[in-house]
């Protein structure tokens, strides 16, 4: 699960995948910016819990649900 915020518009939003992250925010390929291979690199490779660029702040975060019975 991810949270983002646009730094811009003050705008949060959950994703729970690197392909939904991308249709929120769009994919950048300008240097520095946003790419499958940059959050995957970031988040299973290098085992960071945020990502941050001008415009965006991803965060990985557990979700939590309660057990029913």
């Amino acid at each position: 699960m991810f949270w983002i915020l646009n730094k811009k518009t003050n705008a949060p939003g959950i994703a729970g995948s690197v392909p939904a992250i991308l249709k929120i925010t769009g994919e950048q390929k300008h240097k520095g910016g946003i790419t499958k291979r940059r959050l995957e690199d970031c988040f299973s490779r290098e085992k960071e819990v945020e990502f941050n660029t001008d415009e965006f702040r991803i965060c990985k975060t557990d979700m939590f649900t309660s057990k029913r019975k």
